[in-house]
C-alpha cells in the first residue's frame, strides 16, 4: 500500500509498507500499523513547483494581499 502525503504548502512525500492484514480461520484481519516512518513534508512550496524559491514567496504576498 502506499500512503501520499499532499498538505497544501508543502512538499508531496511517499511512504509504502506492507503486511497491513493477515487471514486466520478463514477471516481478514487488519493490523495495527504506525506509518512511521514517514518523510517529513517540508513547508514552503506553495505553488506545488518542487521548489522553494521567491516566487513561492511572491504566491505568499499576494494571497495575503488579497485576506
Amino acid at each position: 500500500m502506499a500512503v501520499i502525503q499532499d498538505i497544501p504548502g508543502h512538499f508531496t512525500t511517499y511512504s509504502t509498507f506492507t503486511d497491513a492484514f493477515n487471514t486466520m480461520d478463514g477471516f481478514i484481519y487488519g493490523y495495527h500499523k504506525t506509518l512511521a516512518p514517514i518523510d517529513t513534508a517540508a513547508a514552503g512550496d506553495v505553488n506545488k513547483d518542487n521548489v522553494i524559491d521567491i516566487m513561492d514567496a511572491l504566491t505568499i504576498q499576494t494571497q495575503l494581499r488579497y485576506q
